[in-house]
């Protein structure tokens, strides 16, 4: 019997912002920049009981602390669990590539992938190659959406070659992804947000509600309570 190992990542909301500034200077902390995310590989079962169950009772979850933040984060959990294509329908008018099924690449059609999470995970600010329709399933998502003609005044950090990069590692490879806070910004530290934030729309996901994200477009992403999400990505024809 094989027994399935996920990508479980951990303090999935620790961000650059002027709360954490005041908070980490308060506490003589050096590295008051450092995203420290880290994943760590765990079965499915303890994932649920460890984090989620406890997540899922608490009505506060929005104020959980940064190392019970958990998220399954776009993972192919369809591909490993295909039984799972039972327990939903596509909707119609993504049906474009006949019966529901798993596509191994996006130019193959429409791909789910699942965002399962505790509350108050935070997705950074970031734009995909792709068009995707992010379906919430259960609890609810803030979700603030920037067009791209903002990218100049976004603070997107760069893999290598930037000495104030919060992160340096594979996050950040293709140079589409800001680390900044934009519900607790430090303006003083990040002055063209200003300008950036007269241009922005917000929205919140509740259970059956898709939100269409076209390609190209900035979308920042927080659960505000434990949560499940189905994220269809593809890519034109």
């Amino acid at each position: 019997m094989v027994i399935e190992l996920y990508p479980i990542e951990l303090c999935h909301n620790k961000l650059d912002s002027k709360t954490k500034k005041l908070q980490t200077t308060s506490n003589n902390d050096n590295n008051i920049n450092s995203i420290d995310w880290s994943e760590k590989l765990m079965k499915l079962k303890d994932f649920i009981e460890e984090y989620m169950i406890p997540s899922s009772k608490d009505n506060g979850s929005t104020n959980i602390e940064s190392l019970k933040v958990t998220y399954l984060a776009q993972h192919g959990l369809i591909e490993q669990l295909p039984s799972l294509l039972n327990d939903f329908k596509f909707p119609l008018f993504l049906q474009t590539t006949g019966d529901a099924k798993f596509h191994e690449t996006e130019e193959e059609g429409i791909s789910p992938h699942i965002w399962l999470g505790t509350g108050n995970t935070i997705t950074p600010l970031h734009f995909d190659s792709y068009d995707n329709f992010l379906t919430q399933i259960v609890g609810y998502k803030y979700v603030r959406l920037y067009p791209q003609n903002q990218i100049s005044n976004l603070y997107l950090k760069k893999d290598e070659g930037d000495e104030n990069n919060l992160v340096k590692n594979s996050k950040t490879s293709q140079n589409n992804i800001s680390f900044v806070d934009f519900e607790d910004t430090d303006f003083e530290k990040y002055p063209l947000l200003n300008i950036a934030n007269q241009h922005y729309t917000e929205c919140i996901l509740a259970p059956g509600v898709i939100l269409f994200i076209t390609s190209g477009y900035f979308h920042y992403v927080r659960s505000l309570s434990t949560s499940l999400s189905l994220c269809f990505c593809f890519i034109k024809k």
